[in-house]
């Protein structure tokens, strides 16, 4: 049986009946529904039918169920309520103050340790990324990371697979160059952030170039300096393009603001850079060609990519002259590492404030033991102490090898 008071029968409508089929036939739902009900008048009786009361009867229900509502939202915020005293009771450390909440949601901490670069980054998920360093082990084996002989040691891919991975997660990466596959395109750290940095610089300072790249080794390939623009934008950047090639000719003509530089990088001679570079010669160390285009006053440049077959081992200490502007990110092939230098290549970058947020072995020619790295610059209060530290484990230096190409 199905007992519907006065009130369920005045609400039946067609979707109703339908729905009480199982229990009570459709022609007598439909009664039910078309039925007529006395209401008692000033004037006498007159009979009001079901439509006429429905909108009365579901206001009268809207502001009941709106009334229990709100009744059961207040217990449960007071159960709520009660539940957290009570675990902050137990957990006094769990309960984060409203004022200290506040200064965690701020966003200067990463923007000061990016040098602008990150300004969307709330100051307790930067700390988050600090802790994470903070825990990243450089080797393998932290006592011993150059656990293999000199024969094991040709294996070059064992080293790297057993030290440095990537300490830093860089969101929004991008593999630019070409349509980001194949041999060639390189790890950016989060590209479209360049722009508003750019103009920043600008407004700051009209005469500024905004961005600079540095593109070392082309090979006659401008894949990543075209990548860069259409990521950035036509007139973000300028593009300095350096080999020892004659590939000026070749050079897209799409590419705005390219510049090619027809000579390679070596390791910066000392007590040179003070005076005019001397002209004609086919490679400059990197004070020089900074000097020589005129970039010695620039605070930085946002991107610094290298393929240089080898050139890295030697030149990568003069990169990090306090004199010369930052390179924000270093982006380079990585070639076979000497026991002698491959871990203080590693640790004076870290030691100079750069972040690891990308690792990548080139399967391509294994033969060549190359594997792509992507550095980030970040103030050196984002480290531990005991991250900005150099270990030369093989004090006296030793020749490597180095291709005449960059």
């Amino acid at each position: 049986n199905i007992y519907l008071s006065a009130d369920d029968a005045v609400l039946i409508d067609d979707s109703h009946c339908s729905s009480l089929r199982a229990y009570i036939t459709y022609s007598t739902c439909t009664n039910m529904k078309n039925r007529t009900t006395p209401i008692d008048d000033a004037n006498g009786k007159k009979e009001v039918s079901n439509k006429d009361l429905k909108g009365d009867r579901r206001s009268t229900r809207t502001k009941n169920t709106k009334i229990v509502y709100i009744f059961m939202s207040t217990i449960v915020i007071h159960f709520i309520n009660v539940h957290l005293l009570s675990n902050s009771k137990k957990h006094p450390s769990s309960v984060v103050p409203a004022a200290s909440y506040e200064h965690e949601r701020g966003y200067n901490l990463a923007k000061e340790q990016s040098f602008g670069f990150f300004d969307d980054i709330n100051d307790a998920n930067w700390k988050h990324y600090q802790t994470i360093l903070a825990g990243v082990e450089d080797h393998e084996d932290p006592n011993d990371p150059h656990p293999y002989d000199d024969d094991t040691w040709q294996h070059y891919f064992l080293w790297y697979q057993s030290s440095y991975e990537p300490n830093f997660s860089c969101a929004h990466e991008q593999r630019v160059g070409g349509n980001g596959n194949g041999d060639g395109p390189k790890w950016v750290c989060d590209p479209r952030r360049i722009p508003r940095v750019s103009k920043e610089r600008k407004v700051r300072n009209p005469s500024h170039p905004g961005c600079v790249v540095y593109s070392i080794g082309s090979d006659g390939d401008f894949s990543f300096e075209l990548g860069m623009q259409q990521k950035v934008g036509v007139g973000t950047c300028e593009y300095h393009i350096f080999d020892m090639g004659d590939y000026e000719k070749e050079m897209p003509k799409e590419l705005k603001n390219g510049h090619y530089h027809k000579w390679g990088i070596k390791a910066q001679e000392e007590n040179a850079g003070d005076g005019p570079p001397k002209p004609g010669q086919r490679k400059y160390g990197l004070k020089d060609t900074i000097k020589m285009l005129g970039h010695d006053k620039l605070d930085s440049i946002d991107v610094f990519k290298i393929d240089c077959e080898g050139c890295e081992w030697k030149s990568f200490d003069s990169w990090l002259d306090p004199a010369l502007p930052d390179l924000m990110q270093i982006l380079v092939e990585l070639h076979k590492p000497p026991k002698e230098i491959a871990t203080k290549f590693f640790d004076t970058l870290q030691a100079a404030g750069y972040v690891r947020f990308h690792k990548e072995v080139n399967t391509i020619a294994p033969h060549a033991g190359a594997v792509e790295y992507s550095f980030l610059k970040l103030a050196k209060d984002f480290f531990p102490k005991s991250k900005l530290s150099v270990r030369d484990y093989f004090p006296e230096e030793t020749e490597v090898d180095d291709k005449d190409r960059s």
